[in-house]
């Protein structure tokens, strides 16, 4: 369906429901649907809509649920939706709405249960009235511009104990009010400040909490209690600091647990592999530290399909342990995904980082630079169902162990900047038919490059920084020894040793003999056959 919204549909008094969504329907939301006053439900979504939010749509004092999101509506959200005390649903999100969120919406009590004005120009604070919405179950408002406190600073009470004066913060914030809560993302605004006490206890029935990509400080909240259903927990590309909280041991239904990008110092948290739910483990670009130690936990983290613990200061050897009880990526597990709220993950590809919704089919495992050392464990191809491995920028030694040719599914193979040594294992070329990026630069790797369909496609920056490297698509050639096979580096070195300036001087002495005498008889004899013929049984053996 294309063209304008038809106004006849204003010429129905008993309408109670009105679905146009995913649609062409473009131009401006009729002002006359404000006359529709029996509408329950309205839902224009993902269309081509644009213009404002009329504000006759207030008229519509039985209305349930609205939604307008994923169109091109801009300007501000109608004050008066505040007045419509049957509003249960609200979901403005991906549009181009200015202005902040009234405060009027606070009197949306107790109907109001899901409030989503996600990807947005919006600005300003988030309202602290919001608190007085006992039944709000979601609060959905990343990518925005909103900013200040998620939490007011309390202001200090001054009572008389015993002729001692002390300060008593009884204030309790906005958040901590929503004790029916179910999902809280508010990721991708310029919210900072401390991250309440109360984030996790608040309310029973929480499950996502995503405060991504803001500004907050401090620690991370302690006291998760036992009990709890907290699924999603995101707090990626803040700035918070400290060790991890020992209460994350609670969080049994957790799936998700991404702490990346800020200033966390502790060290390898091996305590959380009991999590036997936990899908995904994000602790990149942090200060955590030491080695990561054998867990006590006998198969620890069995359903995790991304593994990130990059950008950190981890030394000793890999965490073989680990990798090798990776359940999840040696073989087909549930598909199991959050109930509603679409979760995503930041995944670094090609060098840039991408957001990921369907994480579940990208599993991987980044270990990047650290300062790990030792050589990478045989074992490490049993994670047949990884797609992006990265140990690039350690200290790895050894060779590449041939069974990395069973990650037949590879799409990225990054093993660049660290002492590696040997040929490149043909299995590689030969398997990784899926293989989109490989970087085995700035290694000590030696002989022929090999060829395969995938191989045959990557340039010179796959493997520069190996000067014992030859083949294509390197400008250095190798020598065919006679078996088909090149020379690797060792011969290569053999080969040069051993043809020094004293066997070039031997050589010279007695060849320029010989040199002097066969053109004295070219010279006197012209070109006889016979001569040629001496020559080539003298220098040929033929």
């Amino acid at each position: 369906m294309q063209g304008n919204i038809p106004s006849t549909l204003c010429k129905l008094p008993y309408l109670d429901s009105l679905y146009l969504s995913i649609s062409s329907w473009g131009g401006l939301i009729p002002e006359c649907f404000g006359n529709i006053t029996s509408i329950r439900y309205l839902h224009l979504y993902s269309s081509i809509l644009k213009g404002s939010i009329p504000g006759s749509l207030c008229n519509l004092l039985s209305l349930q649920d609205i939604d307008l999101s994923d169109n091109n509506l801009e300007g501000l959200i109608p004050w008066c939706l505040g007045n419509i005390s049957s509003l249960r649903y609200i979901d403005l999100s991906s549009n181009k709405l200015e202005g902040s969120i009234p405060g009027s919406l606070c009197n949306l009590q107790p109907s109001l249960e899901v409030l989503i004005l996600s990807n947005n120009s919006l600005h300003g604070p988030i309202p602290q009235c919001l608190g007085k919405l006992k039944f709000l179950t979601t609060l959905i408002v990343f990518k925005n511009q909103l900013g200040g406190k998620l939490a007011p600073t309390p202001a200090p009470a001054i009572s008389n104990d015993t002729d001692q004066t002390s300060l008593i913060y009884g204030i309790e914030t906005w958040l901590c009010s929503l004790r029916s809560l179910q999902f809280l993302d508010l990721s991708d605004n310029n919210l900072h400040g401390p991250l309440p006490q109360c984030l996790v206890n608040f309310s029973k029935e929480l499950t996502v909490i995503n405060l991504a990509r803001n500004h907050f400080q401090g620690f991370i909240p302690g006291v998760f209690i036992n009990g709890n259903i907290l699924e999603y927990l995101n707090l990626n590309d803040n700035q918070l600091g400290g060790p991890l909280p020992r209460g994350l041991r609670n969080c049994n239904n957790l799936k998700f647990l991404d702490l990346g990008n800020n200033k966390l110092r502790d060290s390898f948290p091996h305590w959380l592999g009991a999590l036997s739910n936990l899908r995904v483990f994000v602790l990149r670009s942090n200060h955590f530290y030491g080695e990561t130690c054998t867990s006590n936990t006998t198969f620890p983290f069995p359903k995790l399909h991304i593994f990130d613990i990059s950008h950190n200061e981890f030394n000793g050897p890999l965490p073989r342990y680990y990798m090798e009880n990776f359940e999840a990526m040696q073989r087909e597990n549930d598909d199991e995904r959050l109930s509603f709220y679409e979760a995503s993950i930041s995944l670094v590809w090609k060098g840039v980082e991408l957001q990921v919704v369907h994480y579940n089919i990208c599993t991987s495992l980044d270990l990047s630079r650290n300062y790990f050392h030792g050589e990478i464990p045989k074992s490490l191809g049993r994670l047949v169902l990884i797609r992006f491995l990265n140990l690039s920028h350690n200290q790895l030694t050894g060779y590449i162990p041939p069974s990395l040719g069973n990650l037949t599914i590879l799409e990225a193979l990054d093993l660049s900047s660290n002492k590696l040594v040997g040929e490149i294992p043909e299995q590689l070329s030969k398997s990784l038919t899926f293989l989109a990026v490989l970087n085995l630069s700035y290694n000590n790797l030696s002989g022929p490059i090999p060829n395969g369909p995938q191989f045959d496609t990557f340039d010179n920056n796959s493997y520069i920084g190996n000067t014992a490297l030859c083949g294509f698509p390197l400008t250095l050639k190798c020598q065919d020894r006679g078996d088909g096979k090149a020379p690797v580096a060792e011969d290569s070195q053999n080969l040069r040793s051993g043809f020094g300036w004293r066997s070039v001087v031997i050589g010279y002495s007695c060849g320029m003999p010989f040199g002097i005498f066969i053109g004295y008889l070219i010279f006197k004899y012209g070109k006889p056959r016979w001569l040629i013929r001496c020559v080539i049984v003298a220098v040929f053996g033929l």
